[in-house]
């Protein structure tokens, strides 16, 4: 045996075996082959409750000094309809905005968690916070936007 053949026969096999080989697991195993759903039913959060969800997050923050995503559930919880990954949005979004610093890692004390690791967060600027909580305060009092179709307004 030369020293090509014997370094060919540990060689990955040709297109023709990978695809032949493929092709025998999807037709074994059809569920492989479907698209990965969103197992979840939630919906995602609105507006008005990320709103208010980061209002209560940076309140948690100015009271206490450190605070994590718990102290802010204490404040206000999120529905059971929404998804609550919504948090960790809320939080990064301050994080990068520079509102929040995040200080170290523990684990949550919610039992539906069921101890999860989560960030605790400080606020390198108080005056960012208030400057913050300030614009969500004014965004909240601000009253809607009627929409064209409510009343059947905007053409004649």
């Amino acid at each position: 045996m030369t020293p090509n053949e014997k370094g060919r026969s540990r060689q990955r096999p040709d297109k023709k075996q990978s695809v032949a080989k493929r092709q025998f697991r999807e037709k074994s195993n059809p569920s492989s082959t479907r698209p990965r759903t969103n197992q979840s039913k939630k919906r995602q959060a609105t507006p008005t409750e990320i709103a208010q969800a980061e209002f209560a997050l940076l309140s948690a923050v100015l009271e206490l000094r450190q605070a994590s995503t718990d102290d802010a559930h204490k404040i206000f919880e999120l529905p059971e309809s929404v998804e609550q990954r919504a948090w960790g949005g809320i939080t990064n979004r301050a994080r990068a905005d520079g509102v929040l610093r995040r200080v170290s890692d523990r684990h949550t004390k919610r039992k539906k968690a069921h101890g999860r690791r989560i960030g605790l967060w400080e606020a390198p600027d108080t005056q960012r916070v208030r400057h913050r909580l300030q614009l969500l305060n004014d965004a909240n009092r601000r009253p809607r936007q009627q929409s064209l179709f409510d009343d059947g307004g905007g053409r004649a």
